[in-house]
């Protein structure tokens, strides 16, 4: 098996690629570029992955699968497992498909779809136990091999529904995951250092040999402050579109911005605030350098090939023949591939809030670019800081716990200064869990998640948990120290 990653953005565009790619001795390439001009319009993505058999030929069912990733079905509406919003996680899903197939093929002479629990066992073996692994690689760690085991389980789930199994040999009881170590350090920084990281980064403002500043800074600057304002991931950022927003929030008041479960992990929907201060950067950005960039791109024609025309109506996209779809239903890839129109048909722009210097919508690989290249900067500053999109929201997740647990304190000073009705006023507050309001903001699916990650970094946590022990030890130490008459 072979893996591939398209380029372009529609399924002709993509037919035409297949000639510049590395394929397989003897493949055919008109059969493959046939196939992927045959992708069924919306399921066309750019890096999509597409699998070829050992002769070159294209495993349609194979990669059918891979389709539905992002969307958790297929064309033909086979469940392809929750979906896929992240394109690590499709590479990763692709590859480590590929990577069983072709050990499948080579050390059990079987294909795919006959796999048995005893190949998978033996797999696991190969991956886990032998010194050397597979091809002489080193054995993959416990959370490697889960990965591979949840990612194998989900294949064959599709493949015993499409009726191309008889068996998922990855979901035997008994056989399966693994206990794995997991390391809970958190990365987060102080404010004072995002601020330095900002202006060396991403405005520039130390002059470094051979660095030009950016025609973007302040496009990059806003979003990584909304980033750090919001706690969001890299992936629900960038995935918004401009006329999520929202609009005409008074000074001192919060606005809403609601994230759905299409675009966000697990699926989890939830709501971010942001201040009238903190929107304002924001929509300045959007009335000025967003509007040129996007009037410039309207003048080069730049919104033509491989994008989706649809008209805002409320709460829907209408499309030019009759369908429509709801805003809340469209997953991240068709978000960045829309455009939209006015009742005449006239395009206006693209409905993603974040575009680029050539006017067209920003992804995530291209964020990753812009904090990788704030990095080097500082970097040849003479600056020894590294920030990531997610040490954002883990910067967020820290400081918000720390400012929650000490709003939640605060009702005890006031008891001390107060009647009976303030009293169950206070005691209210009290009852409020400050994690599980962290776990709202972010989205997580279980408590633990935020309790194990973020609480160790909280100060006021560390010094309940000091004062409780200091506590603890001086009402049970006297009773230690005597025993019997004997000191101990």
């Amino acid at each position: 098996m072979r893996l591939f990653f398209t380029r372009s953005l529609s399924a002709q565009a993509l037919a035409q690629d297949v000639r510049a790619l590395a394929l397989p001795a003897g493949c055919d390439a008109i059969q493959v570029a046939d196939a992927l001009a045959g992708v069924p319009v919306g399921m066309a993505m750019p890096a999509m992955p597409f699998v070829l058999w050992d002769d070159g030929t294209y495993a349609s069912e194979v990669n059918a699968f891979l389709r539905g990733l992002p969307l958790g079905y297929t064309a033909d509406g086979v469940p392809t497992g929750r979906p896929t919003r992240s394109r690590e996680s499709w590479k990763a899903i692709a590859t480590d498909l590929v990577v069983f197939g072709s050990w499948l093929s080579d050390v059990r002479g079987v294909s795919l779809w006959e796999a048995s629990v005893r190949d998978a066992h033996a797999y696991h073996e190969a991956r886990r136990v032998v010194p050397s692994g597979i091809a002489g690689t080193p054995a993959v760690t416990a959370g490697t091999w889960n990965r591979n085991h949840t990612h194998l389980r989900r294949f064959y789930e599709y493949a015993l529904a499409s009726g191309l199994a008889s068996v998922n040999p990855f979901g035997a009881t008994g056989f399966g995951r693994e206990v794995a170590v997991r390391s809970r350090k958190v990365r987060f920084v102080t404010l004072e250092i995002f601020d330095q990281w900002c202006e060396v980064g991403l405005r520039g403002v130390a002059e470094v040999p051979g660095w030009r500043l950016s025609q973007q800074a302040t496009r990059n600057v806003v979003f990584a402050q909304f980033l750090l304002r919001t706690g969001v991931r890299l992936t629900e950022g960038s995935s918004l579109m401009a006329s999520e927003l929202p609009e005409g929030v008074p000074s001192g008041s919060r606005g809403v911005v609601h994230l759905p479960g299409a675009i966000t992990k697990g699926g989890v929907q939830r709501d971010l605030y942001l201040t009238a201060a903190g929107l304002h950067p924001l929509r300045e950005w959007m009335e000025v350098e967003r509007r040129t960039l996007v009037a410039g791109a309207l003048e080069k024609n730049r919104y033509q090939r491989g994008f989706i025309v649809g008209r805002l109506d409320k709460s829907r996209v209408k499309f030019g023949d009759g369908t429509s779809t709801r805003i809340d239903q469209m997953i991240p890839e068709t978000r960045r591939r829309l455009i939209l129109a006015d009742r005449d048909g006239d395009v206006q722009g693209p409905a993603a809030l974040w575009v680029g210097s050539n006017g067209l919508p920003m992804s995530p690989a291209s964020w990753h670019s812009v904090f990788r290249r704030a990095n080097d900067r500082c970097a040849e500053a003479g600056l020894s800081i590294r920030i990531t999109p997610h040490m954002l929201r883990h910067t967020f997740a820290v400081h918000m716990l720390s400012l929650l647990l000490a709003e939640s304190m605060r009702p005890i000073r006031e008891m001390l200064h107060s009647g009976a009705d303030a009293h169950t006023v206070a005691l209210r507050r009290l009852l409020i869990d400050p994690v599980r309001m962290l776990q709202l903001l972010l989205g997580h699916a279980h408590y633990t998640t935020t309790l194990d990650h973020y609480l160790p970094y909280v100060q006021q946590a560390t010094e309940v948990s000091d004062a409780a022990i200091d506590r603890w030890q001086s009402v049970v130490g006297p009773r230690l120290q005597l025993v019997g008459g004997v000191e101990r």
